[in-house]
């Protein structure tokens, strides 16, 4: 296995993507003014922190409208949080973002038709997520610019997740093939919750071929005891912030063959 200098950290995880689609469009339809955009993004963003925090995931990275978090611990219990996870923020989506997103809509192509101006939005444009969910080990490295301090990720798994997720159908969620069989061979109920999955194949650009499943997260409001409450899951430990400010975290992708982490 390959030495890890000091201040470096080797961690085997479940890594969880969740991708806002169609962003661009979305932020231009929304008028001129990028501060509607922003309000509607930092919305979600602090709801989807709050649901990852909730579930013991630390969050890695807020690389343009995608979130990276890792889950840690038994590798069953940690692809179980990530779903509840996936669930939580896609029910989200469905109660609160989307009729905000619409709310907003509307009002800016009112304005736009009132001031005989091209009208951008469609009552068709929606706010929805993707997600993805993979495992394996990365090894996060530690970068300061002098003023804030980040980690940055580097793994095949965490790559992977970022392919799959550009690859998943609109408000679906992509599972490795092995967190698939994993949940499926120890009978966990979470992967039921999503209905029949297809299963697909991923090719990556590099001619590596990886399988994997797809479904639907169900957007129906979560049991009680998954709902958040102001102060979290009784027993919940803290999650370590990774940096002072979450619009101030990185992540810079470096694609490493599996071989080369955890090797």
């Amino acid at each position: 296995m390959t030495h890890v200098p000091a201040g470096w950290e080797r961690l085997e995880a479940t890594f969880l993507v969740i991708d806002i689609n169609g962003w661009s469009h979305i932020v231009r339809a929304l008028g001129p003014d990028p501060a509607a955009a922003a309000a509607l993004v930092d919305t979600f963003w602090e709801k989807a922190e709050a649901q990852v925090k909730l579930r013991d995931g630390d969050i890695y990275s807020w690389q343009g409208d995608a979130l990276l978090a890792a889950y840690r611990g038994d590798p069953v219990a940690r692809a179980e949080r990530a779903l509840e996870t996936v669930q939580a923020v896609h029910a989200v989506v469905h109660d609160e973002i989307q009729p905000a997103c619409a709310a907003r809509l509307r009002l800016t192509m009112h304005a736009a038709r009132a001031r005989r101006e091209h009208v951008w939005a469609s009552s068709a444009l929606q706010f929805s997520v993707s997600s993805a969910v993979t495992d394996g080990t990365a090894v996060a490295v530690p970068r300061s610019d002098g003023r804030r301090r980040t980690e940055e990720l580097t793994g095949h798994c965490v790559n992977l997740a970022f392919a799959l997720v550009e690859e998943v159908t609109p408000e679906r969620t992509g599972v490795e093939a092995q967190v698939h069989a994993l949940l499926r061979r120890h009978g966990s109920r979470h992967l039921e919750r999503f209905g029949p999955m297809d299963e697909k194949v991923l090719q990556l650009a590099y001619g590596e071929t990886v399988p994997y499943y797809e479904g639907r997260p169900p957007t129906a409001p979560l049991p009680p005891e998954e709902r958040l409450s102001v102060t979290g899951r009784p027993g919940s430990s803290s999650v370590p912030d990774r940096s002072s400010s979450r619009r101030d975290r990185a992540l810079s992708l470096k694609v490493a063959p599996p071989s080369q982490v955890g090797a």
